[in-house]
């Protein structure tokens, strides 16, 4: 059995990611691809985290080009983490061309 004393948000936000991310898929057509938007991310336990993890997405409906998930993370003992997360669709030729926005209150620099 593996055990994660500390294992980083980082990995789990990466998995609950590609759960959400392959469960778009069948809504892409020929050469598009999707980019996260926002994840709200809760830990739900505060010990170590043992055995395989296991990602499930489930699609909550889409706004516009927003597409929503309620996405959860289990270990061998019950759930580690939970997060809304949303992506978007782009093309394969993704941003190239269009002039770069940055979101509103957000630094050039931290």
């Amino acid at each position: 059995m593996n055990t994660h004393d500390n294992l980083p948000m980082s990995r789990i936000a990466q998995l609950m990611e590609q759960s959400a991310a392959r469960l778009l898929r069948p809504r892409l057509e020929d050469g598009e691809t999707s980019l996260a938007l926002s994840m709200n991310l809760t830990h739900a336990v505060t010990g170590p985290i043992s055995g395989n993890l296991r990602a499930v997405a489930t699609y909550q409906g889409a706004n516009g080009r927003e597409h929503r998930f309620l996405v959860h993370v289990f270990d061998e003992s019950g759930l580690v983490a939970s997060a809304e997360h949303s992506r978007t669709i782009v093309g394969s030729r993704g941003f190239a061309g269009l002039p770069r926005k940055r979101a509103p209150g957000v630094p050039l620099h931290v």
